[in-house]
């Protein structure tokens, strides 16, 4: 709602059978299923589209669901959404998903440091998946959930893609 409502801001959400339109930045949102809705993204073309935007600059982030679509690899052994088993991601990001029943929910603050700017945020954690990133990734956001102080997402190496989990 607060990107929808900002009057310098023009948010689309793309139908399906729909192309994606010029943009700044791609929203790969959250997901309930994470494996279906990629397979429908690579079905809609999608996966091309953003291939292209990031070729021409422009940027991308995932949230949650998104950020795991991101990725290399998403593995579900328990079939928790749908049949077990494991899928390719888009491949934007070093980072595997494995998704298992304990749901992490949370409540957090922290800072969000991108462009040398650091910025105060506050927000949820809601997924189901444990996601295994590299060492000496960057990792700009940093989290306090009440009891610790825990470094989130990740950002690309040329700053154009970024994933969080943070809602």
């Amino acid at each position: 709602d607060v990107l929808r409502l900002h009057p310098d801001v023009d948010l689309v959400m793309v139908p399906p059978n729909q192309p994606l339109p010029p943009a700044d930045l791609i929203i790969l949102p959250g997901s309930k299923s994470v494996q279906g809705d990629l397979r429908f993204l690579r079905e809609q073309g999608w996966d091309k589209a953003i291939a292209r935007h990031l070729r021409f600059g422009g940027k991308l982030i995932g949230i949650c669901g998104g950020y795991q679509m991101l990725g290399e690899m998403l593995h579900d052994p328990l079939g928790l959404e749908g049949e077990a088993g494991s899928m390719s991601g888009l491949g934007l990001l070093p980072i595997t998903t494995t998704l298992a029943p304990e749901k992490q929910l949370r409540r957090v603050t922290g800072s969000l440091t991108l462009e040398g700017e650091t910025v105060p945020v506050i927000g949820y954690e809601i997924h189901a998946g444990v996601t295994a990133i590299p060492s000496g990734a960057r990792q700009p956001l940093h989290l306090h959930d009440g009891q610790a102080m825990l470094a989130d997402g990740l950002l690309s190496d040329d700053d154009l893609i970024f994933g969080t989990y943070l809602h």
